[in-house]
């Protein structure tokens, strides 16, 4: 799910420092019983245009 999505441009062969904050609402989902749930754990992260080219560390 897209969170605090926000476009930049770049030209080819340029790179950009990106920073962005996901909170813990961020990060949850409405349970099976109809309660907003987050779950523990390490989450991954993935930026770009192509999903087939994520790396996901």
């Amino acid at each position: 799910m897209l969170k605090g999505i926000e476009k930049i441009h770049l030209e080819p062969g340029e790179s950009k420092t990106v920073t962005f904050t996901l909170r813990r609402p961020d990060l949850g989902f409405w349970g099976i019983d109809r309660k907003w749930v987050t779950e523990p754990g390490m989450f991954g992260v993935m930026a770009g245009d192509r999903t087939a080219e994520f790396e996901l560390k």
